[in-house]
């Protein structure tokens, strides 16, 4: 089950980031460059959350959590490009900002979904020996526990483009770079404290996600590059496999360090979301009766 966990976690950074790859289709970033930034956004939420459960033991990265892994993307990212001769232009700040995030995520799952799983109805698939099979895993999979936590993610994602295209266009504009963390930190505070006031609701989501796409379709029908010539498939081919092999082997790494520092036993862990709250999203408070 923590295998399969590993799996899922990887294999949703690994379509954001085919997604920011594919819509980054008329001068794309350098897949190094790519790398380093997911690289970076994996390392800095791995240090994020064994700080935090070194001094509040086993929690739950949601709810106003998020501020922190946002802030250090609106720090970080436009340092990151602040001297990148390849940042010239706008959509080049989306790239980025995903692409930490896509990083940070990963860990975010990892350290989320055991715990979810553990104090769900379904948690029998983690026990030692359990050799949980594919209907197992799709029941685990669809609780509303687990659900919700992916809808935050999509969140997450979607103010990250929100910051990302403001980092591009303060970056093409010249601003300092103090000034454009301060900038997209503040755009990424409202944008959380907004999704968490009103319960992370679909309405709001809704709303974030069509701005989202607007300003990224904007940016992109304003590129400079309309006409630049895209990579053969086989280039294409030979590095996304060899960012698969990377993303899966840190998903690994991590997974082995968290579960060090956080196993997952029989019992139920004394989970908070942050706030001080036990109650998990989506899971009903009578399940200890079941």
């Amino acid at each position: 089950m923590l295998i399969s966990i590993t799996f899922f976690a990887g294999l949703v950074s690994v379509l954001v980031l085919a997604a920011v790859y594919l819509a980054d289709r008329f001068e794309r970033e350098p897949v190094e460059l790519i790398q380093n930034c997911y690289l970076l956004g994996f390392a800095v939420q791995l240090v994020l959350l064994i700080g935090a459960s070194a001094f509040l033991g086993p929690l739950l990265w949601q709810g106003w959590w998020r501020l922190a892994t946002l802030g250090c993307a609106a720090i970080l990212v436009p340092l990151f490009v602040r001297d990148l001769r390849e940042m010239d232009e706008r959509f080049d700040g989306i790239v980025y900002f995903v692409v930490f995030l896509a990083g940070s995520i990963c860990v975010v799952h990892l350290n989320n979904l055991p715990q979810l799983a553990a104090i769900s109805p379904y948690r029998d698939a983690l026990r030692a020996g359990a050799s949980p099979d594919l209907r197992d895993l799709t029941i685990v999979y669809s609780s509303p526990a687990l659900t919700h936590e992916l809808g935050q993610t999509i969140a997450i994602l979607v103010i990250g483009v929100l910051a990302g295209a403001l980092l591009g266009v303060l970056h093409r504009l010249g601003w300092s770079v103090w000034r454009t963390v301060a900038a997209c930190s503040v755009l990424g505070a409202v944008c959380v404290g907004l999704a968490t006031v009103a319960g992370d609701s679909l309405w709001v989501r809704g709303l974030l996600l069509v701005t989202a796409v607007a300003s990224a379709w904007v940016l992109k029908l304003r590129s400079v590059h309309r006409k630049a010539p895209e990579p053969a498939e086989r280039d294409v081919l030979v590095m996304a496999t060899k960012t698969v092999l990377m993303l899966l082997g840190a998903a690994l790494m991590a997974s082995a360090v968290l579960s060090s520092l956080a196993p997952i036993g029989d019992q139920e862990p004394p989970l908070t979301d942050g706030a001080g709250e036990h109650e998990v999203p989506g899971e009903s408070r009578g399940r200890g009766r079941r």
